[in-house]
C-alpha cells in the first residue's frame, strides 16, 4: 500500500465538506427526479453519526432549499432497570436513530404479520362455522324430507305406524 501521509485538520475538513456536498447534491437530484422535492412538508431529517457534523443542517438547507433537522430517537426510548443510565443517555444520540428506526420498522412488520395471521385464522374459523351451519340445515331438511316421504309411502301401502320402512 501507500505510505502514511499526514494532513492538517483544515484540509481534512475541506475533504469532508466536499464529500458531504456531493452526497447532498445527489440526494437533492433524487428528490427532484422522483417528484418529492416540493412535497416534503416536514423537511429533511438527517440521522446517524454523520448528522453530528458541524453546520450540516445549514449545508443541507442551503443546498436543497428544504428545511432540515437532526433526528433523535428519544421519543422511542424507554428507560428500564436493564439499561444503565450512561448507556441510556448515549442511546439518545442521533447516531443510533437509524438503528432504532429500523428496529421499530421490523417490530411493526412482525406485528402486522401476526395480525394478518390472526385475521386469516378467524376468517377460516368463521368459514368452517358457516359450512357446519349449512350442513346442519341441509341435514335437517333431508331429515324432514325423508320422514315425510317415508310417512307418505307407508300410508300409501297400508303399513301401520309400528312397521314403518326403516324402523326395526
Amino acid at each position: 500500500g501507500r505510505e502514511h501521509k499526514e494532513i492538517s485538520v483544515k484540509n481534512l475538513a475541506y475533504i469532508i465538506q466536499a464529500r458531504m456536498e456531493e452526497i447532498i447534491e445527489h440526494v437533492d437530484y433524487e428528490l427532484k427526479s422522483s417528484g418529492y422535492h416540493d412535497k416534503l412538508i416536514a423537511g429533511i431529517v438527517i440521522t446517524g453519526g454523520g448528522s453530528q457534523l458541524q453546520h450540516l443542517v445549514q449545508l443541507v438547507e442551503y443546498t436543497t432549499g428544504i428545511a432540515c433537522r437532526v433526528g433523535y430517537p428519544n421519543e422511542y426510548l424507554v428507560k428500564t432497570d436493564a439499561i444503565n443510565k450512561q448507556t441510556f443517555e448515549e442511546m439518545k444520540s442521533p447516531k443510533y436513530a437509524t438503528s432504532v428506526g429500523l428496529l421499530i420498522k421490523g417490530i411493526q412488520g412482525l406485528e402486522e404479520e401476526e395480525l394478518l395471521k390472526n385475521e386469516t385464522l378467524v376468517e377460516e374459523q368463521e368459514e368452517q362455522s358457516k359450512v357446519r351451519e349449512i350442513a346442519d340445515k341441509q341435514q335437517k331438511k333431508e331429515g324432514w324430507l325423508k320422514k315425510f316421504l317415508t310417512d307418505f309411502i307407508n300410508d300409501d301401502i297400508g303399513i301401520d305406524d309400528d312397521t314403518y320402512i326403516g324402523k326395526k
